[in-house]
Protein backbone atom coordinates (compact mmCIF):
# COMPACT_ATOMS: atom_id res chain seq x y z
CA UNK A 1 0.00 0.00 0.00
CA UNK A 2 1.66 3.60 -0.95
CA UNK A 3 2.26 5.83 2.05
CA UNK A 4 -0.09 8.57 0.96
CA UNK A 5 -3.35 5.63 0.90
CA UNK A 6 -2.06 4.15 4.23
CA UNK A 7 -2.14 7.96 5.66
CA UNK A 8 -5.85 8.79 4.63
CA UNK A 9 -6.82 5.69 6.06
CA UNK A 10 -5.42 6.19 9.22
CA UNK A 11 -6.14 9.73 9.16
CA UNK A 12 -9.78 8.36 8.51
CA UNK A 13 -10.14 5.71 10.86
CA UNK A 14 -8.94 8.30 14.03
CA UNK A 15 -10.89 10.68 12.95
CA UNK A 16 -14.43 9.90 14.91
CA UNK A 17 -16.14 10.70 11.29
CA UNK A 18 -16.86 6.89 11.40
CA UNK A 19 -18.67 3.95 14.07
CA UNK A 20 -17.52 1.26 14.46
CA UNK A 21 -19.40 -1.95 13.78
CA UNK A 22 -18.26 -6.06 13.12
CA UNK A 23 -19.86 -8.01 10.60
CA UNK A 24 -20.26 -6.06 7.90
CA UNK A 25 -17.96 -3.18 5.82
CA UNK A 26 -21.07 -1.13 6.39
CA UNK A 27 -24.35 -1.73 8.48
CA UNK A 28 -27.23 0.83 6.78
CA UNK A 29 -29.18 0.03 9.82
CA UNK A 30 -26.61 1.12 12.47
CA UNK A 31 -24.64 3.65 10.26
CA UNK A 32 -21.12 1.55 11.42
CA UNK A 33 -18.13 0.39 9.74
CA UNK A 34 -15.26 -2.08 9.79
CA UNK A 35 -12.22 -0.82 9.62
CA UNK A 36 -11.93 -2.13 5.61
CA UNK A 37 -15.26 -0.30 5.48
CA UNK A 38 -13.63 3.05 5.96
CA UNK A 39 -11.13 1.61 3.02
CA UNK A 40 -14.10 1.35 0.77
CA UNK A 41 -15.49 5.02 1.44
CA UNK A 42 -11.73 6.70 1.15
CA UNK A 43 -11.36 4.61 -1.96
CA UNK A 44 -14.78 6.04 -3.46
CA UNK A 45 -16.69 2.74 -3.69
CA UNK A 46 -20.28 3.41 -3.24
CA UNK A 47 -22.57 0.73 -1.21
CA UNK A 48 -25.43 -1.09 -2.88
CA UNK A 49 -28.31 -1.37 -0.90
CA UNK A 50 -28.01 -4.90 0.29
CA UNK A 51 -24.65 -4.27 1.65
CA UNK A 52 -23.33 -7.19 -0.10
CA UNK A 53 -21.97 -6.24 -3.22
CA UNK A 54 -21.41 -2.46 -4.61
CA UNK A 55 -21.73 -0.15 -7.88
CA UNK A 56 -19.25 0.70 -9.90
CA UNK A 57 -15.34 -0.45 -8.62
CA UNK A 58 -15.56 -3.41 -5.95
CA UNK A 59 -13.18 -4.46 -3.44
CA UNK A 60 -15.31 -7.57 -2.68
CA UNK A 61 -15.13 -10.48 -5.20
CA UNK A 62 -17.88 -13.22 -5.29
CA UNK A 63 -16.96 -14.76 -1.74
CA UNK A 64 -17.54 -11.76 -0.07
CA UNK A 65 -13.61 -11.37 0.48
CA UNK A 66 -10.91 -8.64 -0.74
CA UNK A 67 -9.61 -9.20 -3.93
CA UNK A 68 -5.88 -10.34 -3.87
CA UNK A 69 -5.02 -7.22 -4.80
CA UNK A 70 -5.81 -5.50 -1.24
CA UNK A 71 -4.17 -8.59 0.25
CA UNK A 72 -0.89 -8.03 2.32
CA UNK A 73 2.53 -9.32 0.44
CA UNK A 74 3.74 -10.44 3.78
CA UNK A 75 1.05 -13.11 4.14
CA UNK A 76 -0.85 -11.14 6.98
CA UNK A 77 -4.10 -10.30 4.84
CA UNK A 78 -6.62 -7.78 5.32
CA UNK A 79 -9.19 -9.99 6.17
CA UNK A 80 -6.99 -9.72 9.54
CA UNK A 81 -7.85 -6.78 9.80
CA UNK A 82 -11.38 -7.17 9.52
CA UNK A 83 -10.85 -10.09 12.32
CA UNK A 84 -8.85 -7.63 14.83
CA UNK A 85 -11.97 -5.15 13.84
CA UNK A 86 -14.57 -8.05 14.67
CA UNK A 87 -12.78 -9.43 17.96
CA UNK A 88 -12.71 -5.67 19.57
CA UNK A 89 -9.99 -3.81 18.52
CA UNK A 90 -10.62 -0.10 18.37
CA UNK A 91 -10.20 1.80 15.27
CA UNK A 92 -7.58 3.53 16.81
CA UNK A 93 -5.67 0.20 17.72
CA UNK A 94 -6.13 -1.00 14.02
CA UNK A 95 -4.70 2.39 12.72
CA UNK A 96 -1.54 1.73 14.48
CA UNK A 97 -0.79 -1.52 13.72
CA UNK A 98 -1.60 -0.51 9.41
CA UNK A 99 0.79 2.25 10.05
CA UNK A 100 3.71 -0.12 11.24
CA UNK A 101 2.96 -2.68 8.26
CA UNK A 102 1.78 -0.88 5.12
CA UNK A 103 4.69 -1.14 3.51
CA UNK A 104 3.96 -5.05 3.41
CA UNK A 105 -0.08 -4.11 2.01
Amino acid sequence: MNKKLMEKWVKALRSGKYKQGDGRLYDEKTNTYCCLGVLCEIEGIKYSKTNEYYQGKSLVDESGRLPKKYKVKSGFFMDNLAQLNDHGLTFKQIAKIIEKNYKDL
